[in-house]
């Protein structure tokens, strides 16, 4: 699942009206690299996931690559932990054995710990990652990694989102593996004991990703490999239901990628593609008496040269004004990537374009906020572009904006 350079893609429908047209892009003067990575062996480099936020400002998150551990030609993969001045005051460097390659961002409890998910390693072999099947993991505030859970294929393989916790036990999905190689569910209850919740099968789409769950403990979440077509968005119920709710696809947006809920119960999300120009969306989706539809916000690279952004990934900030706050991957004045605002009437304004240069580029995923508004992320590569093994397209960063 290794390519060599960094990913463009992690597995790296309803039809809408296009609300309005974006608007001019602007360069905002309020965009801080808070950190640049340097890359093995002591800093990690390609940062994908979204990242997590504590109360004194401490910032944590996950490099696909870097760190002191090594599987083969490249190194494992590392956590990193930055203060809110954004001086690196933790790292952890990943091992074969107990997981390697964290694409996807991190859970954070009440009492310090977090819990992620490895795209390979552990200690089964995969037919399709020899070097493992990927695990879960939980690093407690001291800095002790405890390996959670360690996957055999037949039970999920290649774990790559984010995963929830729910009453003391945490669910999860994998990209693959199960009866027919698309993906599962998972519970882990606090004793490490794993249940596969669904394997899922043909009409289910399959990759299921993006998992969160409403105050009710339902967990809802979307499928995104196109061989299984344009994506899905699904339902486990706290009575273990499993239901498909919509097919994704055409204006609205294909390939989902994120979902965020607002206080009524609307889901919000990034599309890959589709949209009225073919490069993706944000969405809406809303149920009536049951019945899921949804809509196109804005659809993206409708300006020339796509300045607007195009490719958009990651999760989503919603402030209570109803503006909507996102990154693309690709697109912007240099097509290294962009942070966008959509405001309620469907208007977006370019709030950073990427150059790929110091101030990084191609962001994954997504934005997270402070109590201020401030705006979090990461961009997978730029910042030191002499950065050791990244390829001559730098390390990426760590970034603060404030809209």
């Amino acid at each position: 699942m290794r390519s060599g350079k960094p990913y463009k893609s992690l597995a790296p429908g309803l039809l809408a009206l296009l609300l309005t047209c974006a608007s001019l892009p602007t360069q905002a003067q309020t965009y801080k690299v808070l950190h640049t990575f340097a890359g093995s062996p002591k800093d990690g480099q390609w940062p994908l996931g979204v990242l997590v936020r504590d109360a004194a400002g401490n910032l944590y998150g996950t490099t696909e690559d870097g760190g002191s551990g090594i599987c083969g030609e490249f190194s494992c993969g590392t956590i990193f932990m930055l203060n809110k001045s954004g001086n690196e005051v933790g790292v952890f460097s990943f091992n074969e054995p107990d997981g390697t390659f964290p694409v996807a961002g991190l859970f954070r409890d009440s009492a310090g710990s977090l819990y992620g998910t490895t795209l390979q390693g552990g200690v089964h072999s995969c037919e399709n990652d020899p070097p493992g099947c990927g695990t879960v993991f939980q690093l407690n505030k001291t800095g002790n990694k405890l390996r959670y859970y360690s996957f055999d294929g037949r039970n999920g393989e290649a774990p790559g989102s984010t995963p929830v916790i729910l009453s003391g036990s945490l669910y999860g999905t994998t990209y693959e593996g199960g009866n027919i190689n698309f993906g599962t569910l998972y519970k882990i209850n606090g004793l490490g004991k794993e249940t596969v919740l669904h394997k899922f099968n043909d009409g289910d789409g399959c990759g299921p990703s993006a998992l969160i769950a409403d105050p009710k403990g339902n967990l809802y979440g979307v499928t995104n490999v196109p061989s299984c077509g344009s994506g899905t968005l699904f339902e486990l119920d706290t009575a273990g239901n499993f239901t498909t709710l919509l097919l994704f696809g055409g204006v609205a947006g294909a390939i989902p990628q994120s979902l965020i809920f607002d206080s009524q119960g609307n889901l919000y999300g990034t599309a890959l593609e589709g949209g009225s120009n073919g490069d993706g969306t944000v969405f809406e989706l809303s149920s009536q008496n049951g019945i899921w539809s949804g809509h196109a916000l804005y659809s993206f690279c409708s300006l020339p040269l796509c300045v607007d952004g195009k490719s958009p990934r990651g999760q989503l900030v919603r402030d209570n004004a109803g503006n909507i706050y996102g990154v693309t991957a690709d697109g912007g004045a240099s097509d290294n990537g962009t942070i966008f605002k959509i405001d309620p009437s469907g208007n977006e304004t370019v709030l950073h374009s990427f150059t790929g240069g110091s101030d990084g580029g191609n962001p994954f995923g997504g934005l997270i906020s402070d109590a201020s508004g401030n705006l979090y992320g990461a961009a997978e590569v730029g910042g030191d572009i002499s950065c050791p093994g990244a390829l001559q397209l730098g390390c990426g960063v760590v970034f603060e904006l404030t809209p």
